[in-house]
């Protein structure tokens, strides 16, 4: 089997105090098909910011930013994970998320972690699965948005 293209991921976080809520945070992880720019990060961080703000009232800043996490073949999402529709049938789809689990899984086991459970007394990195690793919840969307924008989403 040949080996997939994997793409940038960046993490976009964001914390502020806001009149009757203090220390708000909240974060999410972008897959890109190409490197990004500088500006495209930038820009992608001023929406983010906006959306916040369009919800919040009396926003204050206390962090935000974004940096590269890695190049991966699926990025996560809440109880999901997501890339571009490269595939040609569901099968290759779940083939692709079943190795790209089992490389996620052996690292964890290779960072000293158990699988995908994690080592508390145990700092190197982790990564959360949010229940990718129980391949019966795994479910392939097939919606409107998902045709539209050319993703693939894999529910769990």
């Amino acid at each position: 089997m040949e080996e997939e293209k994997q793409y940038p991921i960046y993490r976009f976080w964001a914390s502020w105090n806001q009149k009757d809520y203090k220390n708000n945070g909240t974060g999410f992880t972008k897959m890109y098909e190409v490197e990004p720019t500088q500006l495209e990060l930038e820009e992608d961080m001023k929406k983010f910011q906006d959306g916040i703000i369009s919800d919040h009232e009396e926003v204050e800043w206390l962090d935000t930013g974004f940096k590269f996490v890695e190049f991966e073949t699926w990025c996560s999402k809440w109880f999901s994970h997501m890339t571009f529709n490269k595939f040609n049938n569901d099968m290759d789809t779940i083939n692709s998320f079943a190795l790209f689990v089992q490389r996620k899984l052996d690292l964890n086991i290779k960072n000293g972690h158990y699988g995908s459970e994690r080592n508390d007394e145990n700092k190197n990195p982790f990564y959360c699965f949010m229940g990718a690793e129980d391949r019966y919840r795994w479910e392939v969307c097939h919606c409107e948005f998902c045709e539209k924008s050319n993703w693939i989403i894999m529910n769990h």
